[in-house]
């Protein structure tokens, strides 16, 4: 491990917790932009589902456009669309203003997602490449937890419209930084052929030395842009699709709990306060559970460890229904919740970032995400059906629970095969 693994990775946890701090900070000042006259509360819907539905479009699009012109400069991109829409957001002033800048702001943040973890990934050892993809996703309930705190500390003084404001500024700031100082892949460089200085130039970063050696040239370097065609190629069919099914519930389940937990003990009779802290302990177990996932399925058999870990989520979803009568068993029962979701979860994104070649790793990624993202965007729909029929607490969350089945059950599927040609790369 070199000076420059740690810069890149440290960033590419900044690049997480950007777009953590962005998904989160909406959520807590909605009720605040609803009270100063901007929008109605039944809008308040409209504005989350532009949100959520953006990351589709981004994580597709931007996510295969870094496999065609690279990582670093689509995290660039990706990050400045972040801002423009952090910025609209601030100076919306009508329901269809604030649609499109929520709209814009998740396009960024589904395109960065996968531009930084293929980054990550090609940077890691292969020994600790699941590891740290792992850590790289904590970045993303650390920086929901950061929001709650930046809004609890500045939103009555400056208002809603500076929390946008600060991270529209911060984001531009994070965006020239990382174009100013973070290397390409050079995974990416070698499949793309034609760059053997700049590739030369990073492994000397890399070794510590001067790399005098003539670099041994890549059989077949790629030519074509990657294609989502190739997704479904042979000996990637069924982890795609299997892929595809655990993210869509896995996510899903994660939108659920993280949304509807508040409103759901209110309705129960909590208080608002308390139903905040339950709130904030579901994304401390997150962050706990997604650190640890990748140490974990290091030395055990990732696929079957992922799917237990997703099962274990599911039964202490259930028993958190029927368990959180009190103020403290809810929080015991949520941290519980938290720390087996980010495990399964976190576990779930290392086993994405390591099942296809680099040629069409941020494609493959970037595909599941948007996928992922999907499930998020259904997450409210079938949330708010099951609260206006009255559903009770206990069959809400056994509803969530067979949502985590299901992802289990797609994670035992799953076959993290690499081609030769892949893994004779990843060995230089």
């Amino acid at each position: 491990m070199r000076q420059v693994q740690y810069l890149v990775f440290c960033f590419s946890f900044l690049v997480a917790v950007a777009d953590g701090f962005d998904q989160t900070i909406v959520s807590i000042v909605g009720p605040v932009i609803v009270k100063s006259g901007v929008i109605g509360l039944n809008d308040l819907g409209f504005v989350f589902f532009a949100g959520l539905i953006g990351y589709v479009p981004g994580s597709f699009l931007l996510g295969a456009a870094a496999d065609r012109w690279g990582r670093r400069p689509l995290i660039v991109i990706a990050l400045f669309i972040l801002a423009v829409g952090s910025a609209g957001t601030a100076l919306s002033r009508s329901l269809g203003e604030l649609f499109i800048a929520r709209f814009v702001t998740s396009l960024g943040i589904g395109g960065a997602a996968p531009c930084l973890i293929a980054l990550a990934a090609e940077y890691s050892p292969r020994r600790l490449r699941t590891f740290i993809v792992a850590l790289m996703w904590a970045g993303i309930p650390f920086g929901g937890i950061l929001s709650g705190l930046t809004a609890s500390i500045w939103l009555a003084r400056l208002g809603w419209e500076a929390m946008f404001g600060i991270a529209a500024a911060c984001t531009v700031l994070l965006a020239v930084i990382v174009q100013l100082v973070v290397p390409e892949s050079p995974e990416f460089l070698v499949v793309k052929g034609g760059r053997e200085d700049a590739v030369r130039n990073i492994l000397e970063r890399l070794g510590g030395g001067t790399c005098d050696e003539p670099l041994a040239p890549v059989p077949t370097p790629l030519e074509a842009p990657s294609s989502p065609k190739e997704l479904f190629a042979a000996g990637f069919v069924r982890g795609t699709t299997a892929l595809w099914i655990a993210m869509f519930a896995g996510f899903m389940q994660l939108i659920m709990i993280s949304q509807y937990t508040p409103i759901l003990l209110q309705i129960a009779g909590m208080r608002a306060d308390d139903s905040g802290k339950v709130f904030t302990l579901f994304y401390v177990g997150s962050i706990v559970g997604t650190a640890l996932a990748g140490p974990a399925i290091a030395r055990v058999d990732g696929c079957k460890a992922t799917a237990g870990w997703l099962v274990a989520a599911g039964a202490a979803t259930a028993f958190f229904g029927g368990f959180a009568s009190t103020v403290d068993r809810a929080l015991v029962g949520i941290t519980l919740v938290g720390l087996l979701q980010g495990l399964g979860l976190g576990a779930l994104i290392a086993i994405s970032a390591s099942l296809y070649p680099a040629h069409i790793r941020s494609t493959g990624f970037g595909w599941a995400v948007g996928v992922s993202r999907l499930g998020g965007a259904a997450a409210p729909l079938l949330a708010a059906q099951l609260v206006s029929r009255h559903t009770t607490q206990v069959a809400f969350y056994m509803v969530v629970a067979s949502i985590a089945l299901l992802a289990a059950l797609a994670v035992w599927f799953i076959s993290a095969e690499r081609s030769p040609r892949d893994a004779s790369l990843s060995s230089r």
